[in-house]
């Protein structure tokens, strides 16, 4: 027994859907699920780094995302996370997406 799968595309709907409020609170819902697991798992020495992860929604219409990360001022924790020859990484934001 064969049986054959058709997938139409219809991207208007798909811009409908994307800009309906409750899938946007879904995303950012999980968004900063990810961040408060990335701030337990995250490297301390001083804790700064750790507490600057957070999530954010960036629009740019018709087009948004949920963003988790580190702000500006601690872009170090982006060594940690991927390592560096003298350092080996010490991952924890990627895990806490895919711990989900």
């Amino acid at each position: 027994m064969s049986y054959e799968v058709a997938v139409t595309v219809r991207p208007g709907e798909i811009t409908d859907l994307v800009d309906e409020h409750e899938v946007r609170d879904l995303a950012t819902d999980i968004g900063e699920r990810v961040a408060r697991t990335a701030t337990g798992l995250a490297p301390r020495r001083t804790g700064a780094g750790a507490t600057s992860i957070h999530a954010e929604v960036v629009m740019d219409h018709p087009n948004w995302e949920v963003r988790a990360g580190w702000d500006r001022l601690h872009r170090y924790m982006y060594f940690h996370e991927v390592g560096t020859e003298h350092m080996r990484p010490a991952p924890f934001l990627v895990p806490s997406l895919e711990g989900l």
